[in-house]
């Protein structure tokens, strides 16, 4: 099975073209609260995702506890995926708990690639997933190149002006919250980092 965003040849309209010479406008999948069952396995994604808040490959976005917490017998997971070539993030976890992602492959995505959103997020597992070449990409000020950074202020929290610094953490596998299992992920040819535990004052 593959999931395959329709784009055009090349950047077009306010889709920081200034930054890339291609389409960054590609399809994306977001998982809601209230679900029956939620299994993704062995599908590959690509041309997916967007530099728009909110349009990942695949997102669950605000859908609670999804294991035996939430009432779920079988709980919800994401195994053997492919995602390559995508244009924001790999698999987004949004205030939700309990997800299990497992042997899936981010090549050549922007922006963070594992990412685990908010800080509010926990009992997630991460296990025996591989990240490689996790590019800049536009959406937040830590997803940010340094030319991105020095031309871009939007995005930040209140009035603070990021420096060159707080720009330099394009990260494949970035976890906000201690309560997350992480076994056996590998990450490689990150812009920046690999793996980071980074804990919130503010959510993301």
């Amino acid at each position: 099975i593959r999931f395959q965003g329709e784009v055009q040849d090349s950047c077009y309209g306010d889709n920081y073209c200034q930054f890339f010479d291609y389409d960054t406008y590609g399809g994306h999948v977001k998982i809601l609260q209230r679900f029956k069952n939620v299994h993704l396995s062995g599908i590959e994604f690509t041309r997916m995702g967007q530099q728009v808040l909110g349009a990942y490959p695949v997102h669950f976005h605000l859908a609670g506890d999804v294991d035996e917490v939430g009432g779920y017998t079988r709980p919800t997971y994401v195994r053997e995926l492919s995602i390559h070539h995508c244009f924001s993030r790999c698999v987004t976890i949004h205030g939700t708990h309990g997800l299990l992602v497992q042997d899936t492959v981010g090549y050549d995505t922007l922006g963070h690639c594992y990412f685990i959103e908010d800080g509010v997020e926990q009992r997630n597992v991460l296990d025996h997933n591989l990240g490689l070449v996790t590019r800049a990409g536009t959406l937040l000020p830590t997803d940010r190149d340094d030319n991105m950074c020095r031309s871009m202020r939007d995005a930040v929290y209140g009035d603070y002006v990021p420096s060159t610094s707080d720009c330099r953490a394009v990260t494949t596998f970035w976890i906000a919250h201690p309560n997350n299992v992480l076994t056996n992920n590998a990450a490689a040819g990150s812009l920046h980092t690999g793996i980071w535990y980074i804990f919130h004052r503010e959510p993301t």
